[in-house]
């Protein structure tokens, strides 16, 4: 197209001229012709794939996780991350020994444990003599329970979740009310390297239940509905435990192994009534994610996606560069979500080193300009000039992703100058 509109100045240069009675020795011809196109790509979709691809199933079913896409949050990308942490029954059954009306013990999925029953007014109540582990995730089918988080940040171009924003908890729930109140929880979360074994450089805090000043935990239960790919409201389910090292995990680049531990503890206390009755206990973690991103040293993020043409586009302009004396690129954006970066294109120069063409960025505007001595060695090389593109951000810088992000225009200008 560039060529096409090169030789047209050219003819109609040479046919202007030649209307002329006298054809001048020198002819200068200047001029500033521009290319605009519009080019409506999605910006957002860059981010949510990376989100979507770190959490989605191998095809083994080895992703607990499910996601969803918080679709009523106005501004921000917003995902809704969701585990079922533990979906257990337990049969609850009295075992009488002959010698007393009263049982003596407690059978809770065929295992017995010694009790005292006592009575209060019309009721009978059980004590639990000692210590009833209900539930313990390295027990459920030998492994325990992971996070697949290692692919999230590995992917994020150098930036990290900003902790102020995401947040994450623990919601527990059961109909049996009167016994699931009284057990306590110990979540432990230990990270695992690339080969899946157990390693104890990041320090996680533990959450255990229930916390200090409450004699028993607290029911709630987040009714998401797991089999969406949406999630309609604007924040969490109400009710529910922080779970305030979430964070932390989702900024480590690890995967991490879940450890969950039930306990009905020695002491506790409810009525007959609650045996030869199934207990239920379920246990969810639900993160609230918006793409609130800080950025990390030398945190940068690749354009060649979406300028990668344009990259070809100027490397088919080589052979006219002596005709130029400069090229200016300019993309509209409709966010100026970028607008404390740095636009950088770079290219190997005939030794093999890296070179570079810095521009700052400017509201919702990506410039750049080739002039100069940067345009000269571009005409100085040998090879192909096979530009990349991509935008720098300086450490704690803080980009709020919004949810509708796109490249609205691109238009290319070339400033010509040459004698025929």
């Amino acid at each position: 197209m560039k060529r096409i509109c090169f030789i047209l100045v050219l003819v109609l240069a040479v046919s202007f001229f030649g209307c002329l009675p006298t054809i001048p020795s020198d002819i200068q011809i200047i001029g500033k012709p521009e290319l605009k196109f519009t080019a409506n790509m999605d910006f957002s979709e860059m981010f949510s794939d990376i989100v979507s691809k770190a959490f989605k199933d191998d095809g083994n079913g080895n992703n607990p996780l499910v996601l969803q896409n918080c679709i009523n949050v106005p501004d921000i990308q917003t995902f809704l991350i969701c585990m079922n942490a533990i979906n257990e029954e337990f049969e609850f059954a009295p075992v009488e020994d002959g010698s007393s009306s009263l049982p003596e013990f407690i059978e809770i999925n065929g295992v017995k444990y010694p009790i005292n029953t006592s009575q209060a007014g019309e009721n009978y109540l059980i004590t639990l003599d000692e210590d009833i582990p209900l539930f313990n995730s390295n027990s459920a089918g030998g492994e325990p329970m992971t996070l697949p988080l290692s692919n999230l940040v590995s992917s994020m171009y150098g930036f990290k979740f900003d902790t102020d924003n995401l947040k994450a908890r623990l919601y527990l729930f059961s109909e049996a009310e009167e016994i699931v109140e009284e057990v306590t929880i110990d979540i432990r979360f230990v990270a695992v390297d690339e080969s899946g074994n157990e390693v104890n450089d990041i320090d996680i805090p533990s959450l255990s239940l229930p916390l200090a000043g409450e004699s028993v935990i607290t029911l709630s239960k987040s009714n998401i509905d797991l089999n969406s790919k949406e999630y309609a409201a604007t924040g969490l389910p109400a009710g529910g435990y922080n779970i305030d090292s979430f964070a932390d995990m989702l900024n480590a680049g690890r995967d991490f192994h879940v450890k969950i531990e039930v306990i009905l503890p020695a002491g506790s206390t409810f009525s007959i009534e609650e045996l030869g009755a199934t207990v239920d206990l379920t246990a969810e973690i639900v993160v609230w994610l918006p793409l609130v991103l800080k950025a990390e040293e030398e945190a940068n993020i690749s354009m060649d996606e979406f300028l990668g043409e344009i990259g070809s586009f100027i490397n088919g302009l080589t052979d006219f560069f002596q005709y130029l004396d400069g090229i200016s690129l300019k993309v509209e954006i409709n966010d100026d979500v970028f607008n404390e970066g740095n636009f950088i294109m770079s290219y190997l120069n005939n030794n093999g080193i890296p070179e570079r063409i810095n521009n700052p960025m400017t509201d919702k505007t990506i410039n750049l300009k080739i002039e100069g001595e940067d345009l000269e060695k571009i005409k100085a090389l040998e090879n192909d000039f096979e530009p990349k593109f991509n935008i720098e951000f300086g450490e704690g810088t803080i980009l709020s992703i919004p949810k509708e992000f796109t490249l609205n225009s691109l238009s290319l200008e070339a400033s010509i100058n040459f004698k025929l």
